[in-house]
């Protein structure tokens, strides 16, 4: 049986533990299909793993760039990363998020806003 692939590109917006930690997972794996479109992060003068040119310090570049078929929200802020899932569902984006205080404290809203 073969497996068909579906080639998904991924918008990060964090690149923290978690989000370096799932660009690390999708290079490793791009045999699947998946790739970082990518990638927006607050502090220009955090060292990375990565080149200052692998970044863009604009999150609106993430949220309006048409190529991305999910955003990953994977920043700490809580109302920060709440702006950004509610923009993207109001565009009718495919989101992710890490940020557990989001999700607990406004389910319902996003839920709604999915649908």
């Amino acid at each position: 049986m073969k497996i068909q692939k579906f080639k998904k590109r991924i918008g990060l917006i964090g690149f923290g533990c978690v989000g370096q930690g799932l660009y690390d997972v999708v290079e490793a794996n791009r045999h699947l299909g998946w790739e970082i479109g990518s990638i927006c992060v607050k502090d220009k003068e955090k060292p990375r793993s990565l080149p200052a040119s692998a970044f863009t310090y604009n999150v609106q570049d993430v949220l309006q760039d048409p190529s991305l078929d999910i955003i990953a929200e994977l920043i700490s802020d809580p109302k920060e990363a709440l702006a950004i899932l509610r923009q993207a569902l109001q565009q009718g984006r495919t989101v992710v998020s890490a940020n557990k205080k989001v999700i607990a404290e406004n389910l319902p809203e996003l839920i709604g806003m999915q649908q």
